[in-house]
């Protein structure tokens, strides 16, 4: 079965959406994932697909020519004071993009406030036939696979996903047995990128290493190719590999063909 690889934008968070398509498109991947909502994180990139009309129209364009979709936009954060009625216009422009999913994560440690929430964003989701994916993040709250499932299992919602990254995978200490505790069709897809095998001890540096030194696959210690065969053949292999310093030395472009090239590499066992 073909793999189908996504960009992902924290990969090359300068190009905007039109640009990170045709790019894309060049560079032989096969769909695109969209930071299309704020985050609040100093110096972040983000494409407000929702709210911009000449972007969205842009967009549009782009991937009509190309013919490469968006699989995913992301990401709505839960907190405490999160108003998940205030997302409806991304969901909506996702939809009228025939976006497939959405990808959260959760910031608040009030089990009861990010379940009600987490329920009712993907009762939202749903109204726009999109799915909700949570990911698990190793300096959020919800920070490992158990806690996910356990997540998913209490809302029981149709379109409700996690969505494995393996640098979270490796740095949360996952085992197979846990992800072979979960039902096959929670998995859309994955975050692929490798790191190296230290544990960073405080969560700034877990944030700082996870945003600026991620590494192509097979070249560090996550174990990327037991996590993906545990994983729906069908699902997406989503690139999101940020570096900052090979982003700088290469640019984006360069690093971009390296990223799939070597993923490509990688999972043909070369």
């Amino acid at each position: 079965m073909k793999r189908y690889y996504s960009l992902a934008q924290h990969t090359v968070p300068q190009w905007r959406p039109p640009e990170m398509i045709y790019n894309a498109y060049q560079l032989g991947y096969d769909m695109v994932s969209i930071r299309a909502i704020a985050q609040g994180v100093a110096g972040e990139m983000f494409y407000d697909l929702g709210h911009d009309p000449h972007l969205f129209s842009l967009t549009k364009q782009a991937m009509e020519e190309t013919g490469i979709p968006i699989h995913d936009i992301d990401l709505i954060a839960i907190r405490d004071n999160t108003e998940i009625s205030a997302y409806e216009a991304d969901l909506e422009a996702a939809a009228r993009l025939n976006i497939k999913g959405v990808v959260c994560s959760v910031w608040t440690p009030d089990t009861g406030v990010y379940t009600e929430k987490f329920g009712r964003l993907c009762d939202l989701a749903a109204a726009y036939h999109l799915t909700v994916n949570l990911e698990f993040v190793t300096w959020a709250e919800v920070a490992g696979l158990k806690e996910a499932r356990a997540l998913l299992t209490a809302v029981n919602r149709d379109n409700a996903r996690i969505l494995v990254d393996t640098l979270h995978w490796h740095r949360s200490q996952v085992t197979l047995a846990d992800l072979q505790e979960c039902p096959m069709q929670w998995f859309d897809f994955i975050h692929v990128c490798d790191i190296g095998p230290e544990l960073p001890d405080t969560k700034e540096e877990l944030a700082r290493t996870g945003r600026q030194e991620r590494l192509y696959a097979g070249e560090g210690a996550a174990p990327i190719r037991s996590v993906v065969s545990h994983i729906r053949e069908d699902a997406v292999i989503a690139l999101e590999i940020p570096n900052k310093q090979r982003l700088d030395e290469l640019g984006a472009y360069e690093y971009a063909r390296r990223c799939l090239e070597t993923a490509k590499s990688y999972f043909a066992g070369t």
